[in-house]
């Protein structure tokens, strides 16, 4: 089966000449895309492979904090999490730092 675009390229508009949508859709029905994306995304980081069989057996979290519309992530079991940003690397050998 061979296809073609015979006769397709005469009908649209020069490159340079703005296309008007509404005299190509004529007679088309209306589209409306629902959205399918969840209401919230919310992702648990499992901090051992015992969490996460835990979690498998029993499909729920031991959560102790408070979840907000704000929250992003959790960690399965809680911990505290450390600001690692406050960390300086210091070599006292200045020759071989």
């Amino acid at each position: 089966m061979k296809c073609t675009l015979d006769g397709f390229v005469e009908d649209l508009p020069p490159a340079d000449k703005e296309i008007d949508s509404a005299e190509y859709w004529q007679d088309m029905p209306e589209f409306v895309q629902e959205n399918k994306e969840g209401y919230k995304s919310f992702i648990v980081h499992f901090e051992t492979k015992e969490a996460w069989e835990q979690f498998q057996r029993t499909k729920r979290l031991e959560f102790k904090g408070t979840i907000t519309d704000k929250t992003k992530y959790c960690w399965q079991p809680e911990h505290e999490i450390q600001n690692l940003a406050e960390w300086v690397y210091a070599c006292e050998d200045k020759e071989n730092p």
